[in-house]
């Protein structure tokens, strides 16, 4: 069996929802990554200015040489850094973020070629400038991270919310199309009533057994009807399907085939049997207080299957039946009309 379009389109929303979590969890991940690489950044810049005082104030050779080298190796390291930042948003100087690193990096150049000018002091200052500049940047740019993190996480909830729903509401209406009672009433429904009808016009076509069908029909209780509330047109569907299923046999199959209308199959039944069980329901439901105002309406008829029609043409006549006014009689095959009643 081919898969129906809902069930792709329901599909793909599942295998969305489950991708959009990892690109989710990468976003964070990337967000995360960056935060702690540009705070290595400023301590490696913070650590460097430090040096640069150490530089100048250390008389041995190879020590000084040796803290030299590891200044210029971080220097080095923080350049690219500061030339994929150039142009950050989140620059706060007075200048460009580039221009304070290059006045690092000349600074630097002079006292390692002159450690006896004594212009530390200068290179530590331009040192903390910069890494005051760089702190306040990733103080921006941290809480637009977290922004974004928040609205990303938010939006995602919102997304799988709303899939849940989706889904849901998709399950719950193929539960209902694929189940075969009603809720309400407790009585078998539409897609039921088609199916077992079936089975039983062949089996009374093939075996001869007799056949009669109730039609019942109860006005105002379908959803464009505003005679009676909500809450009042269930309460008399649950009275109602109670009622008609306190009354019919164990073989017979009563079913709610649309929300006014209610068929009650008869199998074995002929034209002597159906409108016994016919004038029993009329009579319940004359005598039964549904504590509706304005009072429930009713029709009831039978009709026996003819073996020439089709299982379409036996609903329909049978349901024809409940359109004839009252006193009526209707001679197109064999049925037993039944009479309009008021409760």
């Amino acid at each position: 069996m081919q898969p129906s379009w809902s069930n792709c389109r329901i599909t793909l929303l599942l295998y969305f929802g489950i991708l959009i979590l990892p690109f989710s969890f990468y976003f964070n991940y990337s967000a995360i990554q960056d935060a702690a690489s540009d705070t290595a950044v400023m301590h490696q810049l913070s650590r460097s200015g430090g040096e640069m005082l150490v530089y100048e104030q250390i008389d041995d050779e190879v020590k000084r040489e040796e803290i030299g080298s590891r200044i210029d190796r971080d220097l080095e390291r923080l350049t690219p850094w500061f030339e994929s930042n150039r142009r950050i948003k989140f620059y706060v100087g007075g200048r460009t973020l580039q221009e304070d690193y290059d006045r690092v990096l000349s600074c630097w150049r002079e006292l390692r070629a002159d450690p006896e000018n004594k212009n530390a002091l200068e290179c530590w200052r331009a040192v903390k400038s910069v890494t005051f500049t760089v702190d306040k940047m990733l103080s921006l740019k941290q809480n637009r991270v977290e922004n974004i993190f928040y609205i990303s996480f938010l939006l995602t909830v919102i997304f799988l919310l709303l899939m849940i729903f989706v889904v849901r509401e998709y399950m719950h209406k193929q539960l209902s199309k694929h189940t075969i009672y009603d809720i309400p009433t407790k009585l078998f429904n539409h897609n039921y009533l088609i199916s077992h009808l079936e089975s039983a016009c062949s089996r009374s076509k093939r075996h001869d057994y007799p056949l009669s069908m109730i039609s019942v029909e109860s006005a105002n209780l379908d959803r464009k009807s505003r005679v009676y509330t909500k809450q009042e047109k269930s309460h008399i569907s649950s009275i109602l399907g109670g009622l008609i299923n306190s009354l019919t046999r164990t073989s017979d199959i009563a079913c709610r085939y649309d929300e006014n209308l209610f068929l009650i199959i008869l199998p074995d039944t002929g034209v002597e049997g159906a409108p016994i069980l016919e004038a029993r329901l009329r009579q319940a439901l004359e005598n039964h207080n549904f504590m509706a105002y304005p009072d429930m309406s009713f029709k009831v008829v039978s009709t026996q299957f003819d073996e020439s029609e089709r299982v379409e043409e036996f609903i329909e006549r049978t349901n024809g039946l409940l359109r004839l006014p009252q006193g009526d009689k209707h001679t197109n095959r064999s049925h037993q009309e039944g009479k309009i009643c008021k409760i």
